[in-house]
């Protein structure tokens, strides 16, 4: 659906909704494979809309994507938050944002994509539009347990398959007998089987449960334009789903169940829910798991945030501190 231009402080046109544009309108509005020239400013502002100055700004204009006909901008917003971005391009904005304080948030934008956008008399049209890049200023990250998701580098295995067994998030083992967890935040089940090639055909199925009254989770995008993509808080409020099932079935050749958790997803989950007398709830931990989560040949593959202080729903993660492992580090907050 197209969206209608509006004017901000920067005194220019700005950015509507991407969206799926023919190659036809494409061709129409002359953007199909077409070099331009650009004029497009970006403004930086925080998570509350308050413009940032001093934004150190790595983008650029393309010819063909290839780096060797690349022009680099690279400066600093002014006051107002803004920096322009000109030079002759395809239609390609890619753009690297860093702040003190801040999350960097990046991306890569095709001009043609957005309905608003046309190319007239040797411009991308309109000529100045604005683009808002939004930094999330760091504002209170607490030390958790955290498992790195590594796709399928560091899977969990399972001690036994097909049965449910309770998983402690703060100690990131399975409960006895089968391993030093005390607390069962979540029953995982594993399921596997493998057909010919084994690469390609196989039957995995990865199931969540949770069984305090309270217990459970609820499912949102990651935000992959920021180094910081998820929410800060969890929503105490939510409705959170106590179960679920992750599974694809290609075991014979053809697809016929494809339910995976995408790698574009997240988690946000509350266990060692507690209640009074009246059954009301009166304490919780809160966590974050990204994804992907599937299971696979070595077993089940995910990563997740526990944070460990009562009835604190912060998912900002301090990424200098891991409680789970002092050694790993690299991961995202």
């Amino acid at each position: 659906m197209k969206r209608a231009l509006i004017v901000v402080a920067c005194g220019m046109a700005v950015f509507g909704v991407a969206a799926q544009v023919s190659m036809k309108e494409k061709k129409e509005r002359g953007t199909y494979n077409t070099v331009a020239k650009m004029k497009v400013v970006l403004r930086c502002v925080d998570q509350d809309g308050l413009v940032l100055p001093d934004v150190t700004v790595s983008t650029g204009v393309t010819l063909d994507g290839n780096p060797e006909t690349t022009t680099q901008i690279n400066g600093k917003t002014d006051k107002d938050g803004c920096l322009v971005v000109e030079g002759k391009g395809n239609g390609d904005l890619g753009y690297l944002c860093e702040k003190r304080g801040y999350y960097d948030t990046w991306e890569v934008k095709d001009l043609s994509n957005f309905p608003e956008v046309y190319v007239s008399k040797g411009r991308w049209q309109p000529y100045g539009m604005t683009n808002t890049v939004i930094l999330k200023r760091k504002v209170n990250p607490v030390a958790m347990y955290v498992r790195p998701n590594r796709g399928g580098l560091n899977p969990l295995v399972p001690p036994v398959k097909d049965e449910s067994i309770g998983f402690d998030l703060q100690k990131g083992d399975w409960v006895a007998p089968h391993g030093k967890g005390d607390n069962t935040d979540v029953f995982f089940k594993y399921e596997y089987e493998a057909g010919v090639p084994l690469v390609l055909n196989y039957r995995g199925i990865v199931s969540l449960v949770f069984t305090n009254k309270y217990d459970g989770a609820y499912v949102l995008k990651k935000d992959k334009s920021s180094a910081f993509q998820s929410v800060y808080q969890a929503d105490t409020n939510a409705v959170y789903i106590s179960d679920f099932e992750f599974a694809y079935d290609r075991l014979a050749g053809d697809i016929k169940k494809d339910t995976r958790f995408s790698e574009a997803d997240y988690l946000v989950i509350r266990t060692r829910s507690k209640t009074d007398e009246k059954g009301n709830l009166v304490s919780a931990h809160y966590s974050k798991m990204y994804g992907p989560i599937a299971a696979g040949k070595g077993g089940i593959y995910f990563g997740y945030y526990f944070n460990p202080n009562e009835n604190d729903p912060n998912l900002e993660a301090d990424t200098s501190r891991n409680l789970l492992n002092p050694g790993k580090l690299d991961f995202v907050p």
